[in-house]
């Protein structure tokens, strides 16, 4: 409990402080999201490890604290949770996989149909993991509706 405390408590402490600097230095109010970006960071950790129900010895209070970081990272606590059990339940499994845009494997078959620039995008997604993952993902369903 004592890292949902020294991580939430400085969070909006300085996220209050970033507030009141932005009429004042402008500067400032941009120095102090560099720390309170770092924390958001560590709030996204502690959600995940809640919706594992790992972080906490009982459901309820990961589910409490997970609901908790959602307010402040704004993703849902119980859609992320659900999508999440889903990635690793299929994730890479051809047999058993669904869209999903943060490990979207394809077969070699798959891969040689694909466009020129959707191949390249893909082969980016490999190299650079997550960030382009994530892109190329949501352009593949945003641009063709499934996987």
């Amino acid at each position: 409990m004592t890292q949902v405390l020294d991580t939430f408590i400085p969070f909006i402490a300085i996220w209050a402080l970033a507030y009141l600097a932005y009429p004042v230095s402008y500067p400032l109010t941009l120095m102090l999201t560099v720390p309170a970006g770092g924390l958001l960071v560590r709030m996204t950790v502690i959600q995940h490890d809640c919706m594992h129900g790992s972080f906490l010895p009982t459901s309820r209070a990961n589910r409490v604290v997970g609901h908790l970081s959602s307010v402040f990272n704004l993703v849902p606590f119980l859609v992320w949770r659900r999508q999440h059990a889903t990635h690793h339940g299929v994730a890479n499994n051809l047999e058993r996989r669904t869209y999903n845009p943060w490990t979207n494997c394809r077969t070699a078959a798959e891969y040689a149909a694909m466009p020129p620039l959707r191949r390249a995008a893909y082969r980016l997604k490999c190299l650079t993991s997550a960030p382009m993952g994530q892109i190329e993902g949501f352009a593949d369903w945003r641009i063709s509706g499934s996987s």
